[in-house]
């Protein structure tokens, strides 16, 4: 493949632009197009949030048990219940909206923030709404804890062996049982993060990889697209542990493309880039779209259309631009009154 380019903050960042993007995309097209109806595209979408986790690998310090908990609970508990306090407040309003009555959706938004899903579900007889993409942080939250615990064993051997069992564990809690608060997402999560995680401290990517196992990568990946469907909050593994070893493959060519364009001198990679800065603002802006606001008017003004799909993406893409703004300027103003004060205490 040629001379290897380094991975900086601007690779990371062009990745995360590109990874919530084609997230928001996924999103709209498979409002016209459900996955069970188009194969290649679930294939092709299949690894997206495996994506997610890999790059969070490359972000990934060992750190003290407590330390970890604690900055992991802030980092990410507290904005999936800040953006859940948003979709509580919102969600029974559009109940309402519906028809289907203000208490209603007040407490099937309370059943999907006390259980933590991802999708519209029922639990002991409780319909329950999703929580929307920010389950994605309850989730990297068990992830992230669990591989600072793996670490603290010496042995490269041990914590591999170890890394397995909690992704065989939560394979088979998805396939026992329905899971609350995202946890056997969590589990199988914790081996992508930890992958991400080791190619970053061997610096993997950055070398030349052997032909074979470029072919052997190669072919993994094109199974996956044509022939694999993961959907890891449905708890979907079409061909069990090997789908989810699957994936690996095509986050291998996603990350080596995200090297290499991002490295090009071009404005469209510079506004990528742009996005994958705000990411984490743009998840949470768009959960709340995506779970509360009534969007699907696009496509009951347009049913059967592509024009609904585009018309979603640019109300996406219009509502997020605003509000990054608005808590961009809000950050900033934060930061120069804080200057002002520290100012004021050195004079």
């Amino acid at each position: 493949m040629g001379k290897r380019l380094r991975i900086n903050i601007g690779t990371l960042n062009f990745a995360k632009g590109m990874a919530i993007i084609l997230m928001i995309v996924g999103h709209s097209i498979t409002e016209l197009v459900p996955l069970d109806q188009a194969p290649i595209l679930w294939g092709l979408l299949s690894p997206l949030l495996p994506f997610f986790y890999i790059i969070s690998g490359y972000l990934f310090t060992p750190k003290k048990i407590y330390e970890t908990v604690k900055t992991t609970a802030k980092d990410l508990l507290k904005p999936y219940l800040i953006v859940e306090i948003v979709n509580l407040i919102i969600y029974p309003l559009r109940s309402l909206w519906q028809g289907k009555g203000y208490l209603a959706g007040l407490i099937k938004m309370g059943a999907g923030i006390l259980f933590g899903v991802g999708m519209d579900t029922e639990i002991l007889g409780i319909s329950v709404a999703s929580v929307g993409p920010v389950w994605f942080l309850v989730s990297l939250f068990w992830a992230w804890n669990l591989l600072n615990l793996i670490m603290k064993l010496k042995s490269l051997l041990e914590q591999i062996a170890m890394i397995i069992l909690v992704v065989v564990a939560g394979y088979l809690l998805a396939w026992i049982s329905f899971s609350w608060w995202s946890l056997s997402c969590g589990l199988i999560g914790t081996g992508y993060l930890a992958i991400g995680y080791y190619l970053k401290k061997y610096k993997i990517m950055e070398k030349k990889a052997p032909l074979w196992a470029i072919a052997l990568l190669a072919a993994g990946a094109l199974w996956n697209t044509r022939f694999s469907k993961m959907l890891m909050i449905k708890n979907v593994y079409s061909h069990g542990l090997f789908t989810i070893i699957l994936a690996v493959c095509s986050c291998y060519f996603m990350l080596w493309a995200c090297i290499y364009l991002s490295h090009i001198d071009f404005v469209l990679v510079d506004a990528i880039e742009e996005c994958g800065r705000y990411s984490f603002w743009i998840l949470c802006i768009h959960a709340v779209l995506y779970t509360s606001l009534p969007w699907h008017i696009f496509f009951r003004i347009m049913p059967n259309s592509t024009f609904a799909v585009l018309a979603l993406l640019v109300y996406n893409a219009i509502v997020i631009l605003i509000v990054c703004y608005l808590l961009k300027e809000i950050h900033r103003w934060k930061y120069m009154k804080e200057k002002k004060k520290n100012g004021r205490k050195d004079n």
